[in-house]
């Protein structure tokens, strides 16, 4: 009986050194995507959309591109990849056939930023070749003031 319970410690702890517990996050990697106001569609360049407040799941060995319109205006995101921080750690303890294969399938790279925020209610400046509704509706005042000092 002891000889069984030996074999199958034996065996559990080279399963477990050797990281056949998975890849260390997988392919993808979840994005959370907000906007303000909400409800705004966001397109990535994978063409994955989802709507404000929302996940994108976006693969973590390439950068991405994420733009959101609304009222006619649109804005762009950009999400770079780069190698997980954690990698090394992890890969450690996973074995250095789990780290070959994380860098095969790419992962070893995390996103980054992991969340994106779009913001439309920003002021925007107004162009000084425009003139302002007041500064029209004086000159308004003015024509007519000169009408009436005429008749």
């Amino acid at each position: 009986m002891s000889k069984k319970i030996l074999i199958i410690t034996a065996l559990f702890c080279i399963f477990a050194i050797s990281g056949c517990s998975g890849a260390l996050g997988g392919k993808f990697q979840e994005i959370a995507v907000t906007s303000n106001p909400s409800g705004i569609k966001v397109l990535a360049g994978t063409g994955d959309s989802c709507y404000t407040p929302g996940i994108l799941d976006l693969r973590r060995n390439k950068d991405h591109v994420l733009y959101a319109t609304y009222l006619g205006q649109t804005q762009q995101k950009t999400i770079h990849h780069g190698l997980d921080p954690l990698f090394l750690g992890k890969s450690l303890l996973g074995g250095v056939d789990r780290a070959a294969f994380n860098v095969a399938t790419g992962s070893c790279d995390g996103l980054n930023p992991d969340e994106v925020h779009f913001d439309f209610t920003e002021d925007k400046e107004v162009p000084k070749t425009a003139k302002s509704t007041k500064s029209t509706i004086d000159e308004i005042n003015e024509i007519a003031e000169r009408i009436r000092n005429i008749e």
